[in-house]
């Protein structure tokens, strides 16, 4: 089978993973299944795989042991070299039992996925794990056809998984150090953060934020922040720090160290709070100039009177008001303080 984007799946893999406490530590019952081309939900599945490179933001690197190997990378290569169907159930298999160790009660029973396609010389190795419920992980059980807890789990159109993605030429000695990661189980402002046991337990791998990944996170977790602020006078300091970042870009820091140098005290605490106090917001980057005004956009009008007005659009009309006149004038009403007044000849 073969995906829009022209990968051609040469394995497709399910088990369901139950949280190891969940069953008080005996045998883990994980129930897999290599899944064919007419499986049900597998096109949903395939849509996925394509979207990876567009909606995985964050880079993550496997982490070397003192030999430079990497047990989950070892197991990554073999499933994308080894053409024997058994030994790649096998690995799969491994990596769900693997994947059932390191979740707790907190992430209950989960579909987990592996989807491994070839496009010219180049391989791409799809991860996703959904969250389910311990009802439906039973009847799939009795049942015994692990797919069939996509279709009663969630919808054709269900956003909540967490997926990683590896791609490289795979005959290269070297490639596959480096995958990309999104979490569709984190909602409003921690879309873009993965759970830790997810990378660093199951996937033995570390965060690698580049600082146009960082600046892109950053610049998100501002536009959420701002859209939960209900007072106005909180609302006009963040505007004053990202106006004055934006007047000094290409610092270095981290998340939680911007709010520490650009917030006042009154939505520091709540910021650094929103956030969380998480390797991502930890992570220091040069803030991307270019990336930063990208994301943070500022909308200017200039009126035939010569005034010009700045308006900081990721904020909506929060701060701007504008009414038509009968004459066909418009009259606009800006909210704010001055944070910058200069006088010119």
């Amino acid at each position: 089978m073969t995906t829009e984007s022209g990968f051609e799946i040469c394995f497709s893999f399910g088990a369901v993973v139950p949280p190891l406490k969940l069953i008080d530590e005996t045998e883990l019952a994980v129930e897999t299944k290599v899944l064919q081309e007419n499986e049900p939900g597998l096109d949903y599945l395939l849509k996925i795989f394509d979207k990876t490179t567009s909606d995985c933001k964050i880079t993550i690197n496997f982490i070397a042991d003192d030999n430079q190997n990497n047990e989950i990378r070892s197991k990554m290569i073999g499933l994308l070299s080894d053409n024997e169907i058994d030994k790649k159930t096998e690995i799969g298999t491994e990596l769900a039992k693997r994947l059932s160790k390191m979740t707790d009660e907190r992430n209950k029973y989960g579909l987990f996925i592996i989807l491994i396609g070839k496009k010219a010389q180049t391989y791409r190795a799809v991860l996703i794990r959904f969250k389910g419920e311990e009802v439906v992980y039973k009847k799939q059980m009795t049942d015994g056809f692990v797919i069939e807890i996509l279709k009663e789990a969630y919808s054709k159109n269900s956003k909540h998984y967490k997926v990683v993605y590896f791609e490289d030429q795979v005959a290269e000695r070297g490639n596959f150090w480096t995958g990309y990661v999104l979490d569709r189980q984190k909602q409003g402002k921690k879309n873009l953060e993965v759970s830790e046991y997810w990378i660093k337990d199951f996937l033995l791998c570390e965060y690698a934020m580049t600082d146009i990944q960082g600046t892109r996170k950053l610049a998100e977790e501002i536009k959420q922040f701002g859209s939960k602020l209900e007072n106005v006078e909180d609302k006009i300091a963040l505007v004053e720090a990202v106006v004055n970042l934006r007047n000094n870009p290409e610092q270095e820091f981290s998340i939680l160290q911007f709010a520490d140098e650009f917030l006042p005290a009154n939505i520091r605490y709540q910021f650094k709070e929103f956030v969380g106090d998480d390797e991502i917001s930890n992570t220091v980057f040069n803030v991307e100039e270019e990336t930063f005004k990208h994301e943070l956009v500022f909308k200017t009008i200039k009126l035939d009177n010569q005034i010009s007005l700045s308006i900081p659009t990721f904020m909506g009309n929060e701060f701007f008001e504008e009414r038509l006149l009968n004459d066909g004038r418009k009259e606009f009403t800006v909210t704010g303080r001055v944070i910058n007044l200069k006088f010119t000849k």
